[in-house]
Formats: C-alpha cells, sequence, structure tokens
C-alpha cells in the first residue's frame, strides 16, 4: 500500500485525489496509529468529493475525506 503512495506523489493531483481519499479513509479505519500518512494525505487531498469504489453503492459522504462510501463503511469507527 505504501508504494502506492509514493506513487501517487508522482501522478497529477487530478489523477490520484479518488486514490489519496481512498487510501487515507481506509487507513484511518484500518492503520489509526499511521498518523504521518494519514495526515500527508491530508495535505496532498484536492476539493472536492471522489467515490470510494463506483461498483460499490456510494449513498454517503465522508465529509473528513471529501469521499463517497457506501453508508456501513461510514458509520464505522476507526479501529482502535
Amino acid at each position: 500500500m505504501f508504494r502506492t503512495i509514493v506513487v501517487m506523489t508522482t501522478q497529477k493531483p487530478r489523477d490520484r485525489s479518488p486514490v489519496i481519499k481512498g487510501t487515507s479513509f481506509l487507513l484511518e479505519r484500518l492503520n489509526p496509529e499511521g498518523k504521518e500518512i494519514i495526515n500527508t494525505c491530508r495535505i496532498k487531498m484536492t476539493k472536492g468529493n471522489a467515490q470510494l469504489d463506483p461498483g460499490l453503492s456510494s449513498d454517503k459522504l465522508v465529509t473528513r475525506w471529501r469521499l463517497w462510501a457506501p453508508e456501513n463503511w461510514a458509520m464505522e469507527k476507526a479501529v482502535d
């Protein structure tokens, strides 16, 4: 996953925005102790909303990440 983040920094901001938002959303839930990489993702985020997965029903906007996600995913708390 961290290789993905390195690749994202070499892409144009418009191309990487959904990847950054989705990665940070998932990292916050699965690896909350990775605060440094999560904060880096937050800094690199662009304006506008993205969809976590176009193949899923994305009916909840997670405003923290400007990301449309399935409602049951969006309502889950970060892993402690």
